[in-house]
């Protein structure tokens, strides 16, 4: 049985898109499921049981700085994934996924895989609800999802990294609107 599942698993991982093979964190599931399970451990445990017998940390600054750093990434993100086919190469009807070597499609490797690693720094919003001790911020749905999205976005690079980014950023506006309360207090 462990070998059929060990065969499965190669078999499916044969599948994954080429093009990403020697990008980071993309030739297996196994490094993004460890952080995501590292992440659940901090936010869950290990970052409350440190926090514990301190005062809340002022990062207010630090935090500005991050969410203007957000909407930089997601709008370089945005930008590039329009350059490469939202602004006139895609049809928002359903179309077959383009695994050429052309340099629009390898932008949309590149630029879907950026998108992914942006997933691991959304960790930091979190890990901020923990350094204030606001941990009324920190739901379970707020878990899961920052917990889920690397794996699911994962999936999207490995097997259609041009489908990834298709009708879909509205992170650049997410994080403009955690600017403007920060600024007023």
């Amino acid at each position: 049985m462990f070998k059929n599942l060990t065969n499965d698993y190669y078999t499916l991982m044969d599948k994954g898109d080429p093009r990403v093979k020697d990008l980071p964190l993309t030739e297996s599931p196994f490094p993004t499921i460890g952080l995501c399970l590292t992440y659940v451990l901090i936010v869950k445990k290990l970052g409350i049981d440190f926090m514990e017998n301190r005062k809340p940390l002022n990062v207010r600054y630090l935090m500005i700085f991050y969410n203007i750093m957000m909407v930089a990434l997601n709008s370089y993100i945005f930008f590039y994934a329009g350059v490469y086919g939202w602004f006139g190469k895609y049809s928002f009807k359903c179309q077959p996924m383009d695994y050429s070597h052309s340099r629009d499609a390898l932008g949309m490797v590149n630029i879907s895989w950026v998108f992914f690693i942006s997933k691991f720094i959304d960790f930091f919003d979190t890990f901020f609800f923990i350094m204030r001790k606001k941990y009324s911020h920190i739901s379970n749905l707020h878990v899961i999802h920052h917990g889920l999205m690397p794996l699911v976005v994962w999936s999207g690079l490995k097997f259609a990294p041009g489908k990834l980014l298709n009708k879909r950023n509205q992170s650049c506006v997410t994080y403009c609107s955690f600017i403007q309360p920060s600024l007023t207090r």
